[in-house]
This record gives C-alpha cells, structure tokens and sequence, in this order.
C-alpha cells in the first residue's frame, strides 16, 4: 500500500467535500498545513441532494505553493459524493460555468449537473473514496451517522421483542 499524497490539488478537494456537507463557515475550514482564500462560493440544499460550487486559492504552509482551484462537489445523500476540479479554468469562464451548474440544479436535473462538472471541471475527479486513507474520518463519520440513525430503529425491536 502507498501512502497517501498530499498536494495542493487533494486539498482543495478536500475543502470541497468538507464545506458541501459539513461545515457552516468553510471560509474558517482549517486545513492543517494549507491557508485557503475562498474567492467565490455557494451551497444550494434541495432535501437531500446538495451543491457546493467555489473558487479557492490555496497556498502550503511549507513550500508556499500556491493555485487556484474550481471545484463543484455533488452530495446525493449517503455515501454519494460526485465532484470534479479544475486548476485551469479563468475566472470568467468559472463564473458561467457556476451558472450553469447552479441553475441545472435548481431544475432537480442532476444528469446535467454531473455533465456539466466532468465536461468544464476535467478529468480531475473526487468522491468518498478519495479521502477514506486520509486524516478526514471525520467526513465519512458525518455522512454514515444519519444512515445509522435512519437504521437504527429498524434494529431496536429486535433487541427487545424478539430472541435471535
């Protein structure tokens, strides 16, 4: 097994997750070794499904590289998160794009969402499975709890009605 790689790229991913699902203020996000400046952001909520679109620069602590990233990250409940992003893009072409993508979730078209992330986004893809051998346990506890409390109930009667 290789250990896992840290770079500027997996760490806007990372905020990407992070501020889709769990986080109030992702501005303050702490990022261990990393500072992020958010230059542009939004999160759209319809029931379960989310959306989470932004612009970030992020620099290392260490090095002192830095990039600015795109991201759009898509939580469909569960373990289900569909992001992609772009250290390429310019920030016109960024705020169409957002655009597009906000209003296409706003229709409840997530086919289109998803198409729009892969095809202006790039290959730079994300989702749960990126950060399962990182330090981010925290995001999967978040996104496991509510289907443990959903379960929950289901499991109760058995432990006190019913002998197996």
């Amino acid at each position: 097994m290789l250990p896992a790689r840290v770079n500027l790229e997996r760490e806007a991913a990372h905020f990407a997750v992070a501020s889709r699902c769990f986080e109030d203020d992702p501005a303050q996000l702490d990022l261990f070794n990393y500072t992020v400046k958010v230059e542009a952001f939004e999160r759209i909520e319809a029931g379960t499904p989310r959306l989470a679109i932004g612009r970030l620069r992020i620099r290392s602590r260490l090095t002192h590289a830095e990039h600015t990233y795109n991201f759009s990250a898509l939580y469909l409940g569960q373990q289900h998160i569909i992001g992609n992003i772009s250290g390429t893009l310019n920030r016109t072409t960024y705020d169409k794009v957002h655009q597009r993508v906000a209003d296409a979730f706003r229709k409840a078209n997530l086919g289109e969402v998803i198409g729009i992330q892969q095809e202006h986004f790039g290959p730079h893809k994300f989702t749960l499975a990126t950060f399962v051998c990182r330090r981010e346990n925290r995001i999967i506890r978040a996104i496991t709890a509510n289907s443990l409390l959903l379960a929950e109930p289901n499991f109760a009667m058995f432990s006190t009605t019913t002998t197996l």
